[in-house]
């Protein structure tokens, strides 16, 4: 990414699973820019989200599991997960390994939509 100045952390945007047995889904690789007003090459593309997330970080190794606490914990601090949101994780290099970083899209917590 040395074209690209002023950037920081590597990421993947994936597409939420439209149910337990989708294999297969839509996802983008970038990183992100701290100025959207800068000129991109051509064959790139900008995309900003724009939401508010909950997150945790852990063991790249158990990716899975990270995703389920945080869902869990999610819906029981009573937040909505967004089912039409890009889920946002970055990996970084740590001493023993590497460790994810997940954001999953929410709405308003529940117990405010009552």
């Amino acid at each position: 990414m040395g074209e690209i100045s002023n950037h920081a952390t590597e990421i993947a945007l994936y597409e939420p699973k439209k149910s337990e047995n989708q294999l297969e889904g839509e996802y983008y690789v970038g990183i992100i820019v701290y100025d959207s007003t800068m000129e991109l090459p051509s064959e790139i593309e900008y995309l900003e989200v724009k939401s508010e997330f909950v997150a945790t970080r852990g063991k790249i190794s158990d990716v899975g599991k990270v995703h389920s606490k945080l869902g869990v914990w999610a819906k029981e601090q009573g937040y909505h997960l967004k089912q039409d949101a890009y889920m946002i994780e970055a990996g970084h290099a740590v001493e023993n390994g590497e460790e994810v970083e997940i954001y999953l899209p929410i709405t308003i917590k529940l117990k405010e939509m009552i």
